[in-house]
């Protein structure tokens, strides 16, 4: 009987636990683009959730915006429990979502990840919209806009550029970190292409994508569709997308109904012209009897990479344009294009014959990419790289100058101006009357009268009539349908459905 007793109270207290350890969890993996964000536009969350029972859900995310309200970016998922009562596996689901413009926007890596937790609220609810579980964010993020990221540079634009390789592939950008002369700052943020989002929104924050080594997402797979169309949309609806060509013909062949050339070759080469020239062209080229006196004598490292190099041979599109030509004999008798781009939608689409990233040439040569990348991504930089032998002299053009904010152009165009200095005309004329009459004219009118006593009636009576006339006037003045203004910038491109972005 004893064992009995002790069975069931055994059962009772493991019973508990083994539903707690069953509750539905999960976490909010990642924000943004490399823990980077850009305020005033959806950035994309990649959140990851386990269930104990299958059904429909909702990912909520709640802060405030410009009234202090909580607008709620939900988005509706279904969960897959376990079949034998414990939790499911992990899932992961993309939300869009604008971040919080009050109180400084959300904060920031210096302000810690318990702020952002207490800021930041995500949950996972059923399919009522009841929270479940508040799925907490585990790692710092940080704003773009005051990222700094040059030697000489102030808080300003950024423009981020997503790189998409495979098999640890890297762009080498970093020598944007030392130059002057660009109008924003440029960061690349590797991505593999299992990390993209998989809606058009989720791009919203970026400047261009490179598309470097990594395999295009395929329309036919229903892992990758959305993913493919979603690509598609961004660059539709105004973005850049670099292809770059690699060594396998048809690596590209998902993006062929998009690009400007059509693939016909991959051929080997024994230099690396025209890259080596846009790179080279600006920089102050180190000759061979260049000397310096802790390294000896200096070598162009655009000299280290060794053929053969292998690029596409191509044939332009209609209404495609070729900016650099390959020319494959001495006499330029054959020619293909080596940089080409293309309009898509109220986007552009630009390829590049061979892979930006090869490790052949990346890892000999470092230096004059900024260059490259002005000339690929079609930035209008007049950049210069600061090294030890740049002078003040070089530099001085460059330093900062006074800071012009354009966009009070676009605010003044949605100021109802003249009702709003009439209403307040009118409250502030009312207002001073009221006291004048509440205040001391009552009184001194009482005190005229040898009734002063009567003071406190007048006054609780001036409020009553005072209320009245407020109610009559609001009634005469604010009247009528509701008035608003916008601002809106309409871009159209040929072929393409005309794009409205507005203000309201």
């Amino acid at each position: 009987m004893r064992r009995l007793l002790a069975g069931i109270f055994l059962v009772s207290l493991l019973c508990p636990i083994t539903a707690a350890l069953a509750e539905t969890k999960g976490e909010v993996e990642a924000i943004g683009f490399g823990s980077l964000y850009r305020p005033n536009c959806h950035i994309p969350m990649l959140v990851r959730v386990q269930a104990d029972k299958s059904g429909t859900y909702q990912i909520r995310v709640v802060q405030d915006d410009l009234d202090a309200d909580q607008p709620l970016f939900t988005q509706v998922v279904s969960l897959t429990g376990s079949d034998d009562g414990g939790i499911g596996s992990e899932q992961r689901f993309w939300l869009y979502f604008i971040p919080q413009p009050t109180d400084g926007g959300l904060p920031d890596v210096g302000d810690g990840l318990r702020a952002i937790q207490q800021t930041l609220k995500v949950f996972l609810c059923d399919e009522n919209g009841r929270q479940l579980v508040q799925l907490p964010v585990t790692s710092t993020i940080q704003n773009i806009e005051k990222a700094q990221v040059g030697p000489l540079s102030t808080p300003r634009g950024v423009k981020l550029i997503l790189a998409i390789a495979a098999g640890g592939a890297q762009p080498v950008w970093r020598d944007y970190q030392q130059a002057i002369g660009t109008i924003e700052d440029v960061v690349f943020v590797p991505m593999r292409v299992t990390d993209l989002p998989e809606d058009a929104r989720g791009y919203e924050m970026i400047d261009g994508i490179v598309w470097l080594n990594a395999p295009a997402p395929d329309a036919a797979k229903a892992a990758e569709e959305k993913r493919y169309r979603a690509l598609r949309e961004y660059v539709r609806s105004g973005g850049h997308m670099v292809i770059c060509q690699p060594a396998q013909r048809d690596a590209t062949v998902n993006f062929a109904d998009i690009l400007p050339v059509e693939v016909k070759e991959i051929a080997p080469r024994d230099n690396l012209q025209p890259l080596r020239r846009i790179a080279t062209a600006k920089r102050a080229v180190r000759q061979r009897d260049e000397f310096d006196e802790t390294r000896g004598p200096l070598i162009d490292d655009w000299d280290l990479p060794k053929p053969p190099f292998m690029f596409a041979r191509a044939a332009l599109k209609k209404g495609a344009v070729a900016e650099e030509l390959l020319t494959w004999k001495a006499d330029a008798s054959d020619a293909s294009p080596y940089l080409a781009r293309i309009g898509y939608g109220a986007g552009c689409v630009t390829w590049v014959a061979h892979d930006l990233s090869d490790p052949a040439i990346t890892a000999r040569a470092k230096t004059g990419w900024p260059f490259v990348w002005d000339r690929v991504l079609d930035f209008k930089h007049d950049t210069m790289i600061i090294d030890t032998r740049t002078t003040d002299e070089q530099k001085r053009p460059y330093q900062s100058g006074a800071t012009v904010d354009i966009g009070y152009s676009l605010l003044k165009g949605m100021e109802l101006k003249s009702k709003s200095q009439l209403l307040v005309t009118i409250a502030v004329v009312f207002f001073i009357a009221y006291w004048i009459v509440a205040g001391p004219g009552v009184y001194l009118y009482l005190l005229t009268k040898s009734r002063p006593h009567l003071s406190w009636f007048m006054f609780a009576f001036s409020a009553l009539v005072a209320t009245a006339l407020t109610v009559l006037i609001v009634r005469l003045v604010v009247r009528g349908a509701p008035e608003m203004n916008h601002v809106t910038i309409v871009r159209s491109t040929p072929d393409a459905p005309m794009l409205s972005i507005s203000r309201f």
